[in-house]
């Protein structure tokens, strides 16, 4: 991809929502043949990506949403027009990563490692294989080092720019702009005690994301508690105290949580679960074998 990164004012003079632009996509609507051939040319870069070990997740993915009390069940799914954003800005990612790395310009990048191969021989059924890949997946970590992020399929990404602005993408456009502008950038030093100081910040909000999903979860359960659910097996998180992953097909959720009496299920394996009760001290949420 041929690309020029310079200063530029953007000014948008028309504006589609997710549904309009699914419309335009799905009826191939041709007084919007731009937009069509953009997310033409981005399908190929996804499949570019996939075919470079890109592990794409398609699973819909349910989430407690209005309060954590008396929590409300929002399933979502990747439509095709956010399939097509979300390309587009891997894209504008991708291009600022190998920017950057060309030109020696020290920036927070984003690496991803594999905890092991995805074995793709595996007998399991689609939404069931989606779960299994997300588990295989580490945690994404920042450096200031280009490093392959094997999750998106690339020898080098950062994130420059998202729907909600992030301290550290700002970090990235400004040793771009001192660059363009001959100024000095930020020394590796400086850039490395930033770089510890957001690994602090985005530990203790992923923390606080968990905990509150985790107290959504436990109430969900406990106003629901005579109802039955279904599940698949998904892992062992800890064997010696029953602790496992499981789908939980209504909620669209891989759940953590603690059963009774565990066997040697396999993935894939399907329970009937009744919830049993919850310890908030411990957050953990106790199942039966129905």
């Amino acid at each position: 991809i041929k690309y020029k990164l310079q200063k530029s004012i953007i000014k948008p003079t028309y504006n589609l929502s997710y549904k309009e632009a699914d419309e335009i996509i799905d009826y191939e609507i041709q007084e919007e043949i731009d937009l069509i051939k953009i997310k033409e040319l981005m399908d190929k870069r996804r499949s570019r990506r996939l075919k470079k070990g890109a592990i794409i997740i398609d699973q819909p993915q349910g989430v407690f949403i209005n309060s954590l009390s008396n929590p409300e069940l929002s399933i979502v799914q990747k439509s095709r027009s956010r399939l097509f954003i979300e390309e587009l800005m891997i894209l504008m990612n991708t291009i600022i990563a190998e920017f950057c790395s060309f030109n020696k310009i020290m920036i927070l990048y984003r690496a991803q490692e594999l905890k092991q191969q995805i074995n793709y021989n595996l007998n399991l059924n689609y939404d069931v294989f989606q779960s299994y890949k997300k588990s295989v997946l580490s945690k994404a970590t920042l450096t200031i080092k280009p490093s392959i992020h094997k999750g998106l399929g690339l020898l080098s990404y950062t994130q420059s720019t998202s729907p909600i602005r992030r301290y550290s993408d700002f970090i990235v456009q400004k040793q771009i702009i001192n660059f363009i502008n001959r100024k000095n950038r930020l020394s590796p030093e400086r850039l490395e005690n930033i770089l510890g100081k957001l690994k602090i910040a985005e530990n203790n909000n992923k923390e606080v994301i968990r905990e509150e999903q985790r107290m959504a979860q436990i109430n969900w359960f406990r106003q629901n508690q005579e109802k039955d659910w279904s599940t698949y097996f998904i892992k062992f998180l800890n064997k010696s105290e029953n602790i496992v992953v499981l789908r939980f097909k209504d909620l669209e959720q891989d759940i953590a949580v603690k059963i009774d009496n565990t066997e040697n299920w396999k993935i894939g394996d399907e329970l009937t679960l009744i919830y049993k009760n919850s310890l908030a001290e411990s957050s953990e949420l106790i199942f039966q074998i129905k």
